[in-house]
């Protein structure tokens, strides 16, 4: 049963020639999830590893119900290229954020898929990319 939490993780890599890139990651259902790093930079040539940890149910809520609420939720990846001079610490990378028009940022869906665990005591946590 998910009666812990359970982590996921989602590689961001930059593949661009020289720019830095400003990510945020942002979930459908942000009551069942931590996301964290949630915002960040990649330099060029880099990769960020993104940790989704789905926390652990309330005892009531049966695995089925989670899994099928789960299969809806989505994540939604937020990248842009910025100056990295001008982005040096997280606030100024969060009011970057706020002040970007999100329709300049390019976005990708990703979408919560559930191994069975196959009522393993002791499983293992799930891992994925993107």
């Amino acid at each position: 049963p998910y009666d812990k939490a359970v982590s996921a993780y989602l590689k961001i890599s930059n593949h661009t020639g020289q720019e830095t890139l400003a990510f945020k990651v942002k979930t459908t259902a942000p009551k069942r999830y931590h996301v964290h790093p949630n915002l960040g930079t990649v330099a060029a040539g880099e990769s960020a590893s993104i940790q989704l940890i789905l926390h652990a149910p309330e005892p009531a809520v049966a695995d089925a119900e989670l899994q099928a609420a789960a299969h809806k939720d989505r994540f939604q990846v937020h990248v842009t290229p910025i100056d990295p001079a001008r982005c040096r610490s997280l606030d100024e990378l969060r009011d970057m954020w706020a002040r970007l028009d999100e329709d300049k940022a390019l976005k990708f869906t990703v979408k919560c898929r559930f191994k069975p665990l196959k009522n393993k005591p002791d499983h293992q946590p799930a891992s994925g990319s993107a």
